[in-house]
């Protein structure tokens, strides 16, 4: 918000924010993939045999009514609802912080936290912005495709925040990413709130302000029971 309201505006220049979502997070971490990264940032050998104990003998059951099945090897994929495995993900995702050498702006940013992603840049026409998108987009496919992770692109959003000058038939333009076609729209929800194009955050607060109804999920008993063997020790 900072970089639209203090980088763009002022200089009657127009930021576009590409949105990404990473599919199935946590379950597609790669063990091994993991403690390279983990040696390669130079962590003490202790800590990453400990991680590595912590990830050995992983199984997962299904169990309901009377019913448990036997366990099933888990060989990939870090522990949901374990606070370690958010630093381990963050770990695990940290170097597409760092892609986009010789794209990004100045005034161009990478943000992100576990599964949820942003691509901001700033450039004097929304069409100049769509272009950076696009070899952004491009190489944020090929770090998942190299970590085995995978972008869920029909759930990525697009969202110009406009200058004054800046034409309402560039306003429309969309961005075309691996075959899919991504349609700008007024807002997108990111990390809980609503952005919306003219930064008003109206919409924001009346869907904060509406009663939240309990959804299915929520009402149903847990299905997967994840374990583990492990004793994590070294």
């Amino acid at each position: 918000m900072q970089t639209v309201n203090k980088d763009s505006w002022p200089m009657k220049q127009v930021a576009s924010i590409l949105y990404l979502d990473v599919w199935a997070a946590f379950p597609n971490v790669s063990h091994i993939r993991l403690l390279d990264r983990m040696r390669d940032m130079g962590l003490h050998k202790d800590t990453v045999r400990w991680v590595a104990s912590f990830l050995t003998d992983s199984s997962t059951l299904l169990s309901f009514d009377d019913f448990t099945s036997d366990p099933v090897p888990v060989p990939t994929g870090i522990p949901q609802g374990s606070l370690l495995s958010v630093i381990l993900y963050l770990i695990y995702s940290s170097s597409l912080l760092s892609i986009g050498e010789g794209t990004l702006g100045k005034k161009d940013q990478i943000l992100g936290f576990i599964g949820n992603t942003a691509f901001v840049v700033v450039g004097p026409t929304i069409g100049e912005n769509i272009r950076r998108l696009r070899k952004l987009g491009e190489e944020g496919l090929e770090w998942a495709n190299d970590l085995a992770l995978l972008f869920n692109i029909k759930k990525y959003q697009l969202v110009h925040h406009p200058c004054h000058s800046t034409p309402d038939a560039d306003q429309l333009l969309p961005l075309t990413l691996a075959g899919h076609t991504i349609k700008p729209s007024n807002s997108a929800k990111y990390l809980g709130v609503i952005v919306n194009k003219g930064l008003k955050f109206k919409e924001h607060a009346e869907k904060a302000s509406k009663p939240q109804q309990p959804s299915l999920a929520s009402q149903m008993h847990p299905l997967a029971c994840p374990t583990t063997t492990s004793d994590a020790s070294f």
